[in-house]
């Protein structure tokens, strides 16, 4: 009965406050900006460099929303290893560096010391394309971000990304009240039941 209770009281509060909507993971946070700026993900081309920690976060929210990525890292081998547990398509790092073209959304979560997408590269990548969505949740950045100027290019660092989730960190933040109140209306119920 308390199990039962509890679970159905949790279910309540969450359905009617509200306080798990909204992601405060970067990872889950950079795949939701890519949903609501890009139409119909399913269909597009998604990359995600990187094998680290933010990537790890990205490819989670990526497998959990069922959508195909490919994945790539300096040697193909972590790739391999890191698709094996948690999904995409490994690709060679050479092939991703001059092949951008073939994307619509990138994510990019490495540590690099440099550039990896820069200015040229992708100048070269859009000649033929309506438009690529690109996400850095480096740090230092590894996107340069003269891309931004690049027309058709949607450029969000992990500044912008951060901003974002700390939003949503102060909006559950504040519903913590109304959740309080509604566990101190049902405690008093549930002992009752218990002692009966």
């Amino acid at each position: 009965k308390l199990f039962e209770r509890s679970i159905r009281i949790g279910t309540r509060i969450r359905n009617s406050t509200g306080i798990g909507s909204g992601g405060i993971s970067l990872g889950s946070m950079a795949v939701k900006l890519a949903e609501e700026n890009v139409d119909d993900i399913k269909s597009k081309h998604v990359l995600l460099i990187g094998t680290g920690e933010a990537a790890t976060l990205v490819a989670k929210s990526l497998k959990k929303r069922g959508y195909a990525f490919d994945v790539t890292s300096r040697t193909l081998e972590r790739s391999v290893g890191f698709s094996q547990t948690l999904g995409g398509k490994p690709i060679k790092f050479e092939d991703v560096l001059s092949g951008f073209n073939n994307y619509e959304i990138i994510f990019v979560a490495t540590t690099a010391p440099y550039f990896l997408v820069s200015f040229d590269r992708m100048k070269d990548a859009m000649k033929n394309k309506p438009g690529t969505m690109i996400l850095d949740l480096s740090n230092p950045r590894t996107v340069d971000e003269k891309v931004a100027t690049i027309p058709g290019i949607k450029l969000m660092n992990i500044d912008q990304i951060a901003e974002m989730v700390d939003k949503n960190m102060k909006k559950r933040r504040e519903k913590v009240s109304t959740v309080e109140n509604i566990i101190s209306e049902e405690v008093p119920i549930i002992e009752a039941t218990m002692k009966r």
